[in-house]
């Protein structure tokens, strides 16, 4: 069982992991495993089984303290069901045999429960240390894997905005460029800049700096559809992924966006309002090919055009490969915050 969880990858797998050792060291007539949410408020079941021709229900407990195993931290016998004393258990509800309740406890914390039964004969203490054994190395897996699950969601995320970073979306964009070459399918790029950020940050602070970003990615995240994919591609760079969009599409959505930008009130404290604005690049694998450093390239120069024409606008990137400039993001970047904190902002663009 030991290598098994070792080599496990998702949670199921673990799962089946702990009942194929229990169905061979600690046989019973039925059981079921019980894991707890994310918040920690309701245990579902995991895996459940019987030797009865029945069908195993699936319980689920709104309440884990319920459970005597959970509610102690320790493992719970009831001997027999059949006595009026026993105390039992909600999460099987049998009525006659004997139930052992066993926590999953990784580093002090329940991740969920353990419940085996017998019809005839109960539960020897080897077959308690036993369980309890089982439990604990399938407790520390189960923390360890979603420990890790958790680590991957950090990496791949925005601590500020919540959405996807960099990281994230690049590859995202080369998958979906290779399903759109392969398929004939179209997919979009927009990249979107927030006007004079620098400007607004030197003039209203850094906490309200990163309020107008929360805002200005709620926005984003509420206006696009689902099957679209929204990142901060860095400072107050953004970049939008749009499935079957071809470049009028696109264009339409980018300047939808940036009429909504525009009329954005982002709440600063109380009496304190500000306005943002945002300049927009726009590209298409229908008119600009798969490549994917190409694409994004060839939408980062039309943004940088957006900003050279007077910002607040909807730039659709040309038919043509871009300048050397353009391909290499980092030098372009660079040159766009050089020539923002040069450009004289206008007082309507911080009012």
């Amino acid at each position: 069982m030991s290598d098994r969880l070792t080599f496990a990858i998702v949670e199921a797998d673990l799962v089946e992991a702990v009942i194929g050792a229990l169905s061979l060291l600690v046989p019973t007539s039925s059981g079921n495993l019980l894991l707890l949410n994310a918040s920690k408020v309701r245990l579902s079941v995991s895996e459940s089984w019987s030797d009865s021709a029945q069908p195993v229900g699936l319980p689920q407990l709104d309440r884990p303290n319920h459970c005597p195993a959970v509610r102690r931290g320790l493992a719970h016998l009831a001997e027999d069901l059949t006595d009026p004393l026993a105390v039992r258990c909600p999460a099987h509800p049998i009525d006659h045999g004997s139930v052992l309740c066993v926590p999953l406890l990784a580093l002090g914390q329940s991740v969920g429960v353990l419940h085996l039964a017998r019809d005839q004969s109960s539960f020897t203490p080897n077959d308690q240390w036993l369980a309890w054994r089982l439990a604990e190395q399938v407790a520390l897996a189960l923390a360890n894997a979603r420990l890790l699950r958790t680590m991957e969601g950090l990496a791949m995320a925005d601590p500020l905005t919540g959405l996807y970073n960099m990281r994230f979306f690049d590859p995202l964009l080369e998958q979906e460029l290779a399903v759109s070459a392969r398929d004939g399918t179209a997919v979009g790029l927009i990249m979107l800049d927030i006007d004079h950020f620098k400007r607004f940050n030197d003039t209203k602070g850094h906490p309200a700096g990163d309020e107008a970003l929360r805002t200005f990615a709620d926005l984003l995240r509420s206006s696009i559809r689902e099957s679209d994919t929204v990142a901060r591609y860095g400072g107050e760079e953004f970049v939008i992924l749009l499935h079957g969009a071809g470049l009028d599409a696109a264009a339409a959505t980018a300047e939808k966006l940036r009429a909504e930008v525009e009329g954005l009130v982002v709440v600063l404290g109380p009496g304190r309002f500000a306005r943002l604005t945002a300049s927009f690049g726009v590209g298409s694998t229908v008119a600009h090919g798969h490549d994917r450093t190409t694409l994004i390239g060839i939408v980062d120069q039309a943004l940088y055009q957006a900003k050279e024409l007077g910002r607040n606008r909807v730039v659709v990137a040309e038919l043509t490969a871009p300048s050397p400039e353009a391909v290499s993001l980092p030098r372009v970047r660079s040159a766009r915050a050089k020539r923002d904190a040069e450009t004289p902002l206008p007082d309507a663009a911080i009012g």
